[in-house]
């Protein structure tokens, strides 16, 4: 309540017969100074008295048609900002531990596949099978009219030389014995090229070989 030209006594018995819990006078001029109310017998209401510009501050924040105000220390503001800082970041937190969790028990704990308990020579090809693997040193002349149209080696990717030794594959595919030995016998077990598994053709070989004997 402004103050005017009514007495501070009666401004409170007023509120209070109007049923309100408390009762806030403010100074009707800026830089009115503080004065000290008479409190009236037979009130119960808390009453105060106030500036200009914290009466005008409490009722332009006042909310409802009541006209009740609720306003908080800037620390309880700031403690409630806070709260919702921890609150997300703790959820964000969350979000990003999980794949996090995953990619560390896959490092730590690899998915076992058929693959990795391979022997290792299933994946490699044994030296005396690629040595017996055809073979010829190439001729500009005749090896071209010969074994096809393959002038470099698909590993090295190098023109190939005269006498030089190249391997052919059961594919038929040629390449430098040095590079394609090493390939079968590191690497794997089928033609870099078209993948054709040499394997495959040695056994199908040999079991025509006893088939052709008995």
């Amino acid at each position: 309540m402004i103050r005017g030209q009514c007495n501070f006594s009666y401004k409170i018995q007023n509120a209070q017969a109007a049923g309100y819990d408390a009762a806030i006078v403010y100074a009707l001029r800026k830089k009115s100074p503080l004065i000290y109310m008479t409190y009236p017998e037979g009130a119960n209401v808390p009453a105060f008295y106030v500036t200009l510009e914290t009466g005008a501050y409490l009722k332009e924040h006042a909310r409802g048609e009541a006209g009740e105000c609720c306003i908080f220390p800037l620390s309880y503001a700031w403690n409630k900002h806070v709260e919702k800082i921890i609150v997300w970041g703790m959820l964000l937190l969350f979000v990003i531990s999980i794949p996090l969790l995953f990619w560390f028990a896959r490092k730590l704990y690899p998915i076992d596949s058929p693959r990795r308990h391979r022997p290792e020579q299933t994946r490699q090809l044994p030296r005396s099978t690629v040595n017996a693997l055809p073979s010829f040193v190439f001729s500009s002349v005749t090896s071209v009219r010969c074994h096809g149209r393959e002038t470099l080696c698909s590993i090295c990717l190098e023109d190939y030389r005269e006498g030089e030794n190249l391997r052919v594959l059961p594919c038929r595919h040629e390449f430098h014995s040095s590079c394609v030995d090493s390939w079968l016998i590191r690497w794997g077990t089928f033609c870099p090229v078209c993948r054709h598994e040499i394997r495959r053709s040695t056994s199908n070989e040999g079991n025509e070989q006893v088939h052709v004997s008995g």
